[in-house]
């Protein structure tokens, strides 16, 4: 059967503690980083998210009220950057598993998982940066609203 080589057997297990590691980190960075509001829909499809794409890609007029709400979904946009380590663990952790256990199957399938997971991490980067240009664009004016974002320092701050 397909057995591993000495060292890949030693070093598939050891990347697949490290992938496992970042998930588990990427997860605790993502909660304490992210800028959460809780109740807040922002799949790509959801009507905040679509606002939000618009009002980067084009000068949109946006009402006084709606302008704290697509500020805290651009800053839930720019902490969620750190599911990125989740993608690049979860990658890891797979390329672990193949190199511990080899075979034609497991092969395709770390093949196809880390294409999604590059895709993925690609798309989440993306978003990030339109969230980071909206905040640029519209910065806080102390009007009442959510929480200030709580991650890394919003563009043209310091």
């Amino acid at each position: 059967m397909n057995e591993p080589g000495h060292v890949a057997g030693q070093v598939g297990p050891l990347l697949s503690l490290l992938g496992v590691a970042l998930i588990a980190l990427s997860m605790i960075l993502t909660m304490v980083k992210g800028g959460y509001s809780t109740g807040m829909s922002l799949t790509p499809w959801s009507p905040l998210g679509r606002r939000l794409r618009e009002c980067v890609r084009g000068p949109v007029p946006i009402p006084p009220d709606e302008l704290p709400s697509l500020r805290a979904a651009a800053q839930v946009w720019v902490g969620q950057r750190w599911q990125i380590l989740f993608c690049l663990g979860a990658s890891i952790a797979q390329f672990g598993g193949q190199l511990g256990y080899p075979g034609s199957r497991r092969h395709a399938f770390t093949a196809v998982f880390t294409t999604l997971m590059a895709a993925s991490a690609a798309v989440t980067e993306r978003r990030a940066r339109l969230g980071r240009a909206f905040l640029a664009s519209h910065p806080n004016t102390g009007a009442p609203g959510p929480p200030e974002y709580l991650g890394d320092p919003q563009p043209g701050s310091a």
